[in-house]
């Protein structure tokens, strides 16, 4: 979301924006792209202190959850969207807030 942020602030332009997400995304992709549970993967990681592939990481997903939803005509920032309004204040822990978005 960092780099929609800066382009709607005009902050950066979109060249910018997606040169600096491609070298980035295209660094820690790679280690995401295995057979193991990305949960495991994540651990790992997060054993080895590699903070950047974490958070990259978490690009990758998202991004991959993006494109599943583009197929369906659907977008995650409407979802984010549709979460704040109706069930933000509901959702006491992790796992409900993942239901929720699920639905």
């Amino acid at each position: 979301m960092q780099h929609q942020v800066l382009l709607a602030m005009d902050a950066w332009a979109r060249s910018e924006v997606d040169n600096k997400f491609t070298a980035k995304y295209e660094k820690y992709a790679r280690e995401f792209n295995r057979d193991e549970p990305m949960i495991d993967v994540l651990k790992d990681h997060m054993y080895k202190r590699k903070y950047g592939a974490l958070y990259w990481g978490g690009v990758t997903y998202f991004t991959y959850v993006e494109q599943l939803l583009q197929e369906k005509n659907l977008s995650l920032l409407d979802i984010l969207k549709t979460y704040q309004l109706t069930k933000r204040m509901e959702d006491d822990n992790l796992l409900s807030v993942i239901n929720s978005l699920d639905e």
